[in-house]
């Protein structure tokens, strides 16, 4: 999807001309979990009485790039460290009033932890700033609710696009097949595979107390598996589905023979289950393979995984074996069953 460009007038105020420019940094942010954040701002100055919702952010400093000034900011204000998902867009608007003319640049987050705020003394005590998380459709409301005074339909007519389209990208899914390790984004890939990566703490570093540090060894030896072995094989390739820029599901696919692949390593990220994204994923997959030619996709799932096994099964995989049959190691194993996909044109 595009990024979003408008250019916005001043229709609250008389225009006598721009004196200065401000470059600026805003963010809609979003946890994962149907909540978005935003700012409750309570002021009274040359603008007027006013309470209003708007998107944290302000101005990038001298030196600074967008990126690193949008971190800083929300770290400033919501005390968020975030994943930056992708850039929204940008919005030309004007403050008449202040003679001032706005480049906001609007990038899309996800909170990753929350900390300490480090707001100004104007922030705190003119502006009244504080932390507010909305759902979608309450921010829509809010939005419409604050737009009684003249500041408040500058901002909405400002931010309410740039909202509606960040739903869009938070609900738009696309397909990654990934067959270089240097086009890898690591610190994507690891947060789907999260649980189970902590998981195997306790397998790969069962003498390691802190489990901080022992996930992050158990990443890193996950990584240095994918660049020095998996990605050395021909064929090799790394599936992802991914929805608005995050990462919400994953598995690779092993080129044995012509026509013939093995699927491992199906996980989905644990705040995204129970969606149908394992599926979806998995169904772009065989999409995909479909469109190359005829071949068999194969796999091995634990008896007792009722969910991977039903989520296969609802894809047309098969249980051809009550043995599963690793191609990789040329093992089998009675605790899995056998499963194959088959496509003959």
């Amino acid at each position: 999807m595009d990024e979003l460009y408008l250019e916005l007038q001043d229709g609250e105020w008389p225009y006598a001309g721009d004196d200065h420019d401000r470059l600026i940094v805003r963010a809609i942010v979003t946890d994962g979990a149907g909540g978005f954040y935003f700012m409750r701002v309570e002021r009274n100055d040359d603008f007027g009485r006013a309470t209003l919702i708007e998107t944290s952010g302000g101005g990038v400093e001298p030196g600074e790039d967008l990126e690193t000034a949008i971190r800083r900011e929300l770290k400033e204000e919501l005390g968020a460290e975030v994943d930056i998902l992708c850039k929204i867009g940008v919005v030309s608007d004007h403050y008449n009033l202040i003679r001032r003319h706005n480049i906001n640049h609007f990038f899309l987050c996800r909170v990753r932890s929350f900390g300490e705020t480090h707001m100004t003394d104007d922030e705190i005590h003119a502006f009244h700033l504080r932390r507010m998380r909305l759902t979608y459709d309450e921010a829509l409301k809010e939005y419409e609710r604050c737009a009684c005074t003249p500041l408040g339909r500058l901002i909405k007519n400002r931010e309410l696009p740039i909202l509606l389209r960040a739903q869009e990208l938070l609900t738009q899914t696309a397909l990654l097949e990934i067959t270089r390790f240097a086009d890898l984004d690591a610190r994507r890939l690891m947060d789907v595979y999260a649980e189970s990566n902590f998981e195997n703490t306790a397998y790969f570093y069962p003498d390691e107390t802190d489990k901080a540090a022992a996930t992050r060894k158990v990443e890193e030896r996950f990584l240095a598996f994918l660049e020095n072995e998996f990605y050395r094989k021909p064929g090799a390739a790394y599936w992802v589905l991914e929805r608005g820029g995050e990462w919400v599901s994953a598995c690779r696919t092993n080129r044995i023979e012509d026509g013939l692949y093995y699927l491992e390593a199906l996980e989905t990220r644990p705040d995204c289950r129970r969606r149908g994204y394992a599926a979806a994923l998995l169904n772009g997959v065989l999409d995909t393979l479909k469109r190359r030619g005829p071949f068999r996709l194969c796999d091995c799932v634990g008896k007792k995984n009722e969910a991977s096994l039903q989520t296969h099964a609802a894809c047309g995989f098969r249980i051809v074996s009550g043995q599963g049959f690793d191609y990789l190691c040329g093992e089998a194993d009675d605790r899995n069953y056998g499963l194959e996909y088959r496509y003959d044109m």
